[in-house]
């Protein structure tokens, strides 16, 4: 019999039905259970050499699709136990996956390749494979993966990867350490990995003359001057940077930093230029992702606040704050439930105050985040504070 007889066959008996004529003809299993049964009928190695002969199949007819087939391709190989070919596939489907704000799947797709490079391997494919592994998964999920976990994974590859590797992949690569190691709230004089990895981040913008790379310090620079109080010096510092990695640099990165000179300038009243630069963070958000769009609307929110809107930063808060858990977003969570809760406070609502910080507590625990997790207990205590809850140790 031939292949279409037998599907024919197949179709007849209600096992598969047709699904596609077009581009290619494609056949379903009517139920899951029978896909199942199917599957559990056949022997280990026939299982193996099926997938094995799927892949090769997709690959020879569809050559100029592999990036996109990556998930089907690395599935496929995995299961024929040739997880050395399977890698790299895995590998583009984290990064189409990325490209399509599938932040979630993406960080499944990196995480599956990672397991399956050899970390003892120092040819220079493998070590570029396990760095595009490594950062993918800090640009999908630092908001809602373990900072340490990333954070580890990205030190370790760069101790082999650093001669070897593309310049603007290393690049790119030592922005997430110096990002991760800031949101744990490390400094250059307390951390010496933090310290090391910006300078090589300059070492690399200046051997290459890559200017977005260049800038990055001077990013790093500013938010450290930000949030140590030197607003006027830290908004300097980010505008200077913004404007490089606008025209040159990635469109994530681009917008995290509008974002916070954003609210800088509100935080020093220039409205105008707080509205001027949130303007930037939304158009390069657009080309974005959800997240990257929900980071704009909380700098909205902070810039209203700042401005004494603050019935208007309490309603974009609240809905910030139930768009992350939506996303799964613990980062943007954190944020815009810190954002509802001081909003409240100054509507002098302290019991609708509390369950925004207690929400940020959490997900900053759960994060391993200690800044936000200290900043949320602060404001609690200002809850119980405002409530006449806290002990009165003058008797």
């Amino acid at each position: 019999m031939t292949a279409k007889s037998e599907l024919s066959s197949l179709e007849a008996s209600g096992l598969i039905r047709l699904a596609a004529l077009e581009p290619d003809i494609e056949y379903l299993f009517r139920h899951a259970l029978v896909q199942d049964a199917a599957y559990s009928s056949l022997s280990k190695q026939d299982r193996r050499e099926l997938h094995a002969r799927a892949a090769q199949v997709l690959l020879t007819l569809y050559p100029q699709r592999v990036r996109e087939l990556g998930a089907v391709l690395g599935m496929h190989l995995e299961q024929a136990g040739d997880t050395d070919r399977a890698a790299p596939h895995f590998v583009d489907a984290g990064e189409h996956a990325l490209e399509r704000f599938a932040n979630k799947e993406a960080v499944a797709f990196f995480d599956r390749a990672y397991r399956h490079l050899p970390s003892d391997a120092r040819d220079p494919a493998t070590m570029e494979l396990r760095l595009r592994a490594a950062t993918g998964a800090a640009k999908a999920g630092w908001t809602f993966g373990s900072a340490d976990t990333l954070l580890g994974r990205l030190h370790d590859v760069l101790g082999f990867a650093d001669g070897t590797a593309e310049p603007r992949l290393l690049a790119d690569a030592y922005f997430w350490v110096v990002f991760l190691h800031q949101l744990r709230r490390e400094t250059p004089t307390s951390s010496p990995e933090l310290k090391r990895s910006l300078d090589r981040l300059e070492e690399i913008g200046k051997a290459h003359q890559d200017a977005p790379a260049r800038a990055l310090p001077r990013v790093f620079m500013g938010l450290g001057l930000a949030s140590t109080g030197r607003l006027r010096a830290g908004a300097e510092m980010l505008e200077q940077a913004l404007g490089v990695m606008e025209a040159g640099g990635d469109p994530l990165s681009a917008a995290l930093v509008a974002d916070v000179l954003s609210v800088t300038y509100a935080q020093l009243g220039d409205f105008d230029d707080a509205e001027r630069v949130l303007g930037i963070s939304e158009r390069l958000a657009k080309r974005g992702d959800a997240i990257a769009r929900l980071d704009s609307t909380i700098a909205r929110a902070a810039i209203a606040f700042e401005r004494g809107d603050v019935a208007d930063s309490a309603a974009l808060s609240a809905q910030c704050a139930v768009d992350a858990e939506a996303l799964g977003a613990a980062a943007c969570g954190m944020f815009s439930n810190i954002s509802l809760g001081q909003a409240r406070l100054e509507l002098d609502q302290p019991s609708a105050a509390r369950p925004p910080f207690e929400r940020a507590h959490e997900l900053a625990v759960m994060s391993n985040i200690p800044l936000t997790r200290e900043l949320a207990q602060t404001w609690l205590t200002s809850v119980a504070a405002r409530m006449g809850e806290l002990p009165n140790d003058g008797g």
